[in-house]
């Protein structure tokens, strides 16, 4: 049922049956885990293929796809080589179908616009929708959806502003429970003779992430033990940084949660995007970081949630065009300060206590 193909009718009729899609992956996947120990069923409507790359698989079919309680099914991303209209419909459609072979009983939708055609299409056949907001700043999409919807969940107290008082709650950020089951990979041996430099960019990677550190490889290579998730694009960033692998550079392209979990739990310093699913992860690591937010990110999201790392001294804000100070400079300043900027999370105790798991939104959904 990882595939392509409608689950048949007869497999899933004596067990909840719930419909997920968007375009944050990290709380569809804290979800997914609570229905599955639940004994139930996921229609989880995403993309099998990175934007970055035809032949690179998404993060999410990747962790779910071969899960036998979710049937995957692929959709086209809005950003894809064909119009939005075209886009819009081949989803709307292939949503109508799989709900009239199997009706879940609630959507939810975690923002982007992969979402808009599911949403809509369930919303035409008066299926409950449920929208969680990730991010600090939300995007169109949950804002569009919103009037679809019973009730938005969000991640930050600052979202409450973009919607309707009456349909909004409070609730936090779920997480998978690998993400808080560090796991050190069978590849990595700790040098402890040197400080440990988590470098990451999200489950795509970042390009641009990896260039400021192509610029300064030799420096940091000399001074820190490095993990590096490189993703996997056209650039093909992974592929000329491989050479330099080494038992002190480890140039990965993708981290799995539990691996994530590792690093954040046992690096000195990071280099990182700020998206919301960082910046929790980040919080409740306590892991002082170089925070280099995606310019088009929207609302601009991602400089929010550094800016609030960075106001309590907790973090350093570096623009990905490059700053006054280089990647390697900014290294050397944090980690001198590692200590104090480490301590500085206890003044984020507040969004700390906003980590929750799936199973705490689905009470939410199912329980209100």
């Amino acid at each position: 049922m990882s595939n392509n193909e409608p689950a048949p009718a007869g497999d899933t009729a004596d067990k909840r049956t719930v419909a997920l899609t968007g375009g944050h992956f990290s709380p569809a996947y804290a979800v997914v885990e609570a229905l599955e120990a639940a004994g139930n069923f996921v229609q989880f409507f995403g993309r099998t293929q990175a934007f970055s790359e035809g032949q690179s698989p998404t993060i999410e079919h990747s962790l779910i796809g071969p899960n036998p309680q979710v049937t995957f099914i692929s959709i086209p991303g809005a950003r894809l080589n064909m119009s939005v209209i075209q886009n819009f419909f081949i989803s709307f459609f292939s949503a109508l179908k799989y709900f009239s072979i199997k009706r879940p009983e609630y959507i939810i939708s975690f923002g982007g616009y992969l979402a808009i055609p599911v949403c809509v299409a369930g919303w035409i056949l008066r299926i409950p929708i449920y929208l969680h907001e990730q991010t600090i700043a939300p995007g169109k999409a949950n804002q569009f959806l919103m009037r679809f919807s019973r009730k938005v969940y969000l991640a930050f107290p600052e979202a409450a502003q973009w919607f309707p008082h009456e349909k909004t709650r409070l609730i936090g950020n779920p997480y998978h429970s690998a993400f808080f089951k560090p796991q050190a990979p069978a590849w990595f041996n700790r040098n402890n003779n040197r400080p440990l430099l988590l470098i990451i960019g999200g489950s795509s990677g970042a390009h641009n992430i990896n260039e400021l550190f192509r610029k300064d490889i030799d420096i940091l290579i000399q001074k820190y033990q490095i993990v590096h998730q490189i993703g996997s694009s056209i650039y093909n960033d992974y592929e000329q940084l491989q050479p330099y692998q080494s038992d002190n550079y480890y140039p990965v392209k993708q981290l799995l949660p539990q691996e994530i979990a590792f690093f954040m739990d046992t690096a000195d310093l990071c280099v990182t995007r700020s998206g919301a699913n960082t910046f929790f992860l980040l919080v409740h690591y306590a892991l002082p970081s170089i925070l280099i937010p995606l310019p088009i990110a929207p609302n601009d999201e991602q400089r929010k949630h550094a800016q609030v790392i960075a106001q309590v001294g907790a973090g350093i804000i570096m623009e990905e065009s490059g700053s006054a100070d280089t990647l390697s400079q900014l290294c050397e300043k944090l980690y001198a300060s590692r200590i104090e900027h480490a301590q500085a999370y206890q003044k984020l105790g507040s969004y700390n206590s906003l980590i929750i798991s799936g199973a705490t939104l689905l009470t939410a959904i199912t329980q209100p």
